[in-house]
């Protein structure tokens, strides 16, 4: 497909051993991480965990709950990886993943 910016897709997620991770998409899981489908210029992707953190650890401080990489092949068929995303959970603050404007490779701009 001509549009196709990102193929053969790979999500990556790691959390520490008080938190539980359940991925809510139907993307089929491999050795790997998950497969997740491939994206069109301006297209998007995302994945939906549920996530359990063990109340203890809970506190005002922010902690780290979630840290995903998503690796894919590229328009010109260079396999890349995206630099790690994290997420950090406080009682106080929640801050989310930052979203990937552009994927290395695609030549559109897209809108924000």
């Amino acid at each position: 497909m001509l549009n196709t910016v990102a193929s053969n897709l790979i999500l990556t997620a790691e959390a520490p051993d008080f938190v539980r991770l359940r991925l809510v998409n139907n993307f089929r899981q491999s050795q790997n991480g998950w497969s997740m489908p491939d994206i069109a210029a301006c297209g998007e992707g995302w994945a939906l965990f549920k996530i359990s953190v063990k109340k203890n650890q809970i506190s005002d401080a922010p902690i780290e709950v979630l840290r995903c990489f998503v690796s894919y092949t590229d328009h010109d068929g260079v396999p890349q990886k995206h630099r790690q995303q994290n997420l950090f959970y406080s009682r106080c603050l929640q801050m989310r993943l930052k979203p990937l404007r552009k994927m290395k490779g695609s030549k559109t701009e897209c809108p924000n």
